[in-house]
């Protein structure tokens, strides 16, 4: 079973036509909440917030999107 995720995730430079797509995929783990802000024209920053991490985890975490 695959463990969870804690913290706070951000997924940058999302494009326009895949906010929804990354969003609805932070939801299917049940995050606290889920935000999305536009950062330039056309890309976006996608925010999932989950329980905080254990002590000695880290507590957030970001990557680009990929596309796909």
């Amino acid at each position: 079973m695959a463990k969870s995720p804690c913290g706070t995730w951000k997924v940058t430079d999302v494009p326009t036509d895949k906010v929804q797509q990354v969003m609805a995929d932070f939801r299917l783990d049940n995050p606290k909440t889920v935000t999305k802000d536009e950062v330039s024209e056309g890309k976006w920053t996608v925010t999932a917030v989950f329980e905080d991490c254990p002590p000695g985890e880290a507590n957030e975490t970001e990557q680009s999107h990929s596309g796909g």
